[in-house]
């Protein structure tokens, strides 16, 4: 369930959904080096099955 919340945060993250519209920007290629980082972004990832910045 932790996960599940951290997923939807990440879904509702104003930097991630912009780095997920533009994933060729230069923002959504700095956002994806810190996605390691994050625990929503890890998460995201894990309940998704794909990255929260689609790479």
């Amino acid at each position: 369930m932790k996960q599940q919340m951290l997923a939807w945060l990440c879904r509702l993250c104003p930097a991630c959904n912009a780095a997920r519209l533009w994933p060729n920007s230069t923002f959504a290629k700095k956002l994806a080096a810190a996605e390691k980082n994050c625990p929503a972004c890890r998460a995201y990832k894990q309940v998704y099955g794909k990255p929260a910045q689609g790479e």
